[in-house]
């Protein structure tokens, strides 16, 4: 459901053909395209903030669902990618194929409202630096 929710694409869209499913889709994106997948819609909010060039490259290495400390100090763009990249290794690991295998839904949920928790200091973070910013130009 979580693949589902943050591609905006359903087990039955045209592109899974072939043997070819949502899991394996998000798979073979992630990390270092991940907005490519991402449904448009949850990206159009963060247009206006430029890419961290720097953070953007450690993405593979540091947006992983242990790190909320590194998580915590990006900015919104690469902020808003992280958190993407969190989630859909979270939706892997509840969907992945053996139930043995999968991730307990406590553990998900906790994880989810950490990253939920993350991303909101972030942006209220990122809110008050572009006030700042604006009543600095005054």
């Amino acid at each position: 459901m979580l693949l589902e929710l943050f591609t905006g694409r359903r087990p039955t869209d045209e592109i899974f053909k072939d043997g070819l499913n949502i899991q394996q889709y998000v798979k073979t994106t992630l990390p270092r395209r991940v907005t490519e997948i991402a449904d448009p819609s949850l990206l159009l909010a963060y247009e206006k903030h430029s890419r961290n060039e720097d953070n953007a490259s450690d993405l593979e290495e540091k947006a992983i669902l242990q790190e909320e400390e590194y998580i915590s100090r990006i900015n919104a763009s690469t902020m808003t990618e992280g958190c993407l990249v969190s989630i859909l290794k979270i939706g892997l690991l509840c969907s992945s194929s053996s139930p043995r295998d999968r991730m307990p839904i406590r553990i998900a949920l906790d994880k989810i409202y950490t990253i939920k928790s993350l991303f909101l200091q972030s942006k209220m973070r990122n809110n008050s630096i572009d006030r700042s910013d604006e009543l600095g130009n005054m």
